[in-house]
């Protein structure tokens, strides 16, 4: 399934055979892509599918959202306007508080020096693969 389908099948699926939806009162996903189609169409289906999102533009508005938020997970464009998302992630990686915070690459072309671990959405990325990254992040362990 492309980018720009509007609902994924595991999500279908589970609707069908009446599995749980996400709850909405979790800590949110922060979504920083600068495209604002692209932004807006993955803020859409992840909250189509129940998911809290906080979308920003850049990795300065990113920031001023991590330092007085906390989220599930960070999923992130590398061709940002200003910071670019490597070095988002360094300055993520070396703050005491925002270390540990999950991080999702979201990106069109491959990118020297994403830190290994780190899971990667190539564009026009699979919305299954999208969804199931927001699941592994976001439900909890009893899910």
């Amino acid at each position: 399934m492309s980018f720009w389908s509007t609902r994924c099948d595991c999500c279908a699926r589970a609707a069908r055979v009446g599995l749980p939806r996400v709850k909405t009162a979790m800590s949110p996903l922060l979504i920083v892509e600068d495209h604002e189609d692209t932004r807006d169409a993955v803020v859409m289906v992840l909250d189509e599918e129940g998911f809290s999102v906080a979308p920003t533009e850049n990795a300065g508005q990113a920031l001023d959202y991590l330092r007085g938020h906390s989220v599930a997970a960070v999923f992130l464009d590398l061709q940002l306007p200003g910071m670019h998302g490597l070095e988002l992630i360094d300055v993520l990686r070396k703050d005491p508080v925002l270390k540990h915070t999950p991080i999702v690459v979201m990106t069109g072309t491959w990118a020297p020096g994403i830190p290994e671990g780190i899971p990667i959405l190539m564009k026009p990325f699979d919305l299954t693969e999208l969804v199931e990254l927001a699941h592994k992040y976001c439900d909890s362990p009893e899910g």
